[in-house]
């Protein structure tokens, strides 16, 4: 998807935020797909939400992914693999939510502890 000036986009930072939108225990974590409601975080027509945050899982290769809502293919897929077993990762990626601002989310867990998820919507484009 492209986004420009010119098409009428526009990105909207959200600046030095005091705290993590989300965290470890705001997300099921079962291996199966669920449902993160972005509504109260973004406005009506986001067409695309940048992320950045931490994770941390007890494990190398733990994985959790990011996708829009109702989407299957999985190279539609955000996927995070953490890199080393307990040490905190940087991520930032971007995802597109649906016209609802719902986006899906996936935490690999079978033999993985995940400890941490810290994410913040930094900025998105409208």
């Amino acid at each position: 998807m492209f986004f420009s000036r010119r098409a009428g986009h526009r990105i909207v930072d959200k600046g030095d935020v005091a705290s993590y939108d989300y965290v470890v225990t705001d997300f099921t974590k079962d291996d199966e797909w669920n449902v993160l409601d972005l509504s109260d975080k973004i406005p009506v027509g986001t067409k695309l939400v940048h992320f950045s945050g931490i994770v941390r899982s007890d494990v190398a290769f733990g994985s959790c992914m990011f996708r829009e809502y109702g989407n299957t293919l999985a190279g539609n897929t955000e996927l995070i693999i953490t890199q080393a077993a307990n040490e905190c990762m940087g991520v930032s990626f971007e995802v597109v939510p649906n016209k609802d601002r719902k986006i899906d989310y996936l935490f690999n867990v079978t033999g993985i502890v995940w400890f941490e998820c810290s994410l913040t919507v930094c900025r998105y484009v409208i």
